[in-house]
């Protein structure tokens, strides 16, 4: 029974991704640019943390748009 929660949260998950993968790229064409621009853009860059042993950085961003959107609610939809 638990098992089919996971995987319907699984394939939510997979939609919302797949939508703002799609959503980036139809921002490239501009005749659909200004439909798929993002919504909301936050996040944070870390550009270089230098610790003596090691050097690392970390970038983290939140990218929504009508992609991100649209795979949202086609993911509820095949849910249900």
């Amino acid at each position: 029974m638990a098992r089919t929660g996971n995987s319907r949260w699984l394939i939510l998950l997979l939609c919302v991704i797949l939508g703002g993968f799609i959503g980036v790229y139809m921002q490239r064409f501009p005749l659909t640019e200004r439909f798929f621009r993002d919504i909301i853009d936050i996040g944070f860059d870390l550009k270089s943390l230098d610790l003596i042993v090691v050097d690392f950085g970390l970038r983290l961003y939140l990218r929504m748009n009508l992609g991100t959107f649209l795979g949202g609610v086609t993911g509820v939809l095949m849910i249900r």
